[in-house]
Parts: C-alpha cells; structure tokens; sequence
C-alpha cells in the first residue's frame, strides 16, 4: 500500500525529467515539442519508438479514432498519454487533440526503459498511469449509464477539477471548454448542452456569456447534483 502523494511526487514531470537527466544521453534521446491549440496527433497501432509526457497544456485523448465520442479522456501536466504495458501491438488507433496550446516531451522509449529499470524498479510510475486510467474507464462507465442531462451536468463536474476559484463558492472553468467540446464529451447534442446550461443560467448557477465560463454557486451545483441523482467522483 502507498500513499497518493507518494506517487504524485514521483510522477510529476519534475522528477521523471530529472531522473532520465542522470544519464549523459539524455539530450539525444529527450526533446521538447510545441502543439499549437487544434492540433491532432495520430498515433498508428505500434507506437513503440517514443513516450509523450505532457509538461503544460491541455490533450483530449480519444483511445479509438472510429470511436468519436466516446472513450475520451483529458489530460494535463504530467500524464502521458501513451504508456505500453505490453510489448504486441495495440488494436486501437490513439489519437491526441491539442485543446490548448501544449508542451510535451518526446522520449525514446528505450532510453525511457532503461533509466526507469534503474531508477524505478517498484514501477511505481506504471503503477501511478495504470491507477489513473482505471480511474478514467471507471468515469466512463459511469457516464454510459446516465442520460443526456445527467451525462452534461456530471462532465461539467468533471471539469470542475481543472478550473480555478476566484473565490469560495465561486468557480471559473477551463478555458478551453466549449459548448461542442462539452457536447462531445457528454455523447449529446451541441444544442441540447445549450440547453442545459441556459436552464443552470436562469438560476443563476452558471455564467457563460464571455470566457472563461463561470459557475456562480459551487454549493448549489453540487446540491442538483445530488438531487438529480447524478454520481459525485
């Protein structure tokens, strides 16, 4: 058993950065690379020569690229979007889409492989990956069970992790959230999700006439959640 902290600590592009820097091939083997926001990023069924670690910026992962709106995940600092566990080719097609602009780390996965059978041998990075993907299909299924509006109202809590408070009760969302990009999240229509947020907006719950969207009353948001029976993770 580990603590969480443990593994945030070790994961975070900080230290594993800092790791492969011990070895003198590091600059041959680790390069940063720019995704201006829109950019998409096709991975084929193999993948095997690079791992990406994600330093700033936001990805929407879709693990299937016939799979359009469904099977997607957001990621941020320190993920790493593709992280074989197994050496046979994947039957899925990854593909990445910039929602920001964003700042990765290509590594040479060998050179990945070898500074971490050093550096750590607890797997304690996989181990952190694998948690958070489980993590992440966990959320998905949740979603797939709910229907339309409980699926927008249980994304925008989803969301709610990446915003900032400006202050106690009141919470400013992503800035790269739309009403598509909410709409494809929740396997709904763009009009629907208008929908739902016109009827948050005549209570006086969410602001979303400029960016970033504001939602005014965390309290009361959390209580319709509850009250309409959608899952709080």
């Amino acid at each position: 058993m580990y603590r969480r902290e443990d593994f945030e600590t070790f994961s975070s592009i900080q230290n594993i950065i800092k790791l492969l820097k011990k070895d003198s091939a590091f600059n041959e083997n680790c390069f940063q690379e720019r995704l201006k926001k829109g950019s998409v990023v096709e991975f084929d069924t193999s993948f095997r020569g690079d791992i990406y670690i994600i330093e700033s910026g936001f990805i929407k992962l879709n693990i299937d690229r016939d799979y359009v709106n469904a099977f997607q995940f957001i990621l941020s600092r320190s993920d790493i979007p593709l992280l074989r566990t197994f050496t046979e080719d994947s039957p899925h097609q990854f593909v990445c889409s910039a929602l920001t602009n964003v700042i990765w780390w290509k590594i040479d996965y060998d050179f990945y492989k070898k500074i971490m059978l050093i550096e750590d041998p607890k797997n304690m990075l996989l181990i952190h990956q694998l948690e958070k993907k489980q993590k992440e299909l966990n959320t998905n299924y949740i979603k797939g069970v709910l229907n339309s509006r409980k699926r927008i109202l249980f994304t925008i809590s989803q969301l709610m992790e990446y915003g900032i408070y400006p202050s106690n009760n009141r919470l400013e969302l992503p800035k790269f959230l739309t009403y598509s990009l909410l709409a494809e999240l929740s396997n709904t229509s763009r009009s629907y999700a208008a929908d739902i947020l016109q009827d948050l907006r005549k209570r006086d719950i969410f602001y979303f006439q400029n960016k970033p969207w504001v939602i005014n009353d965390v309290k009361q948001f959390k209580e319709i959640l509850i009250e309409e029976g959608v899952p709080l993770i």
